[in-house]
């Protein structure tokens, strides 16, 4: 249970480290 927990914390992390990047290429354009 606390496994899951992990993963969805790692993917929530990963999601806000990965959207300014996405933001930026997006302005960029």
């Amino acid at each position: 249970m606390i496994y899951q927990f992990v993963c969805i914390a790692l993917l929530a992390f990963s999601l806000v480290q990965a959207a300014p990047a996405g933001i930026d290429s997006l302005v960029s354009q």
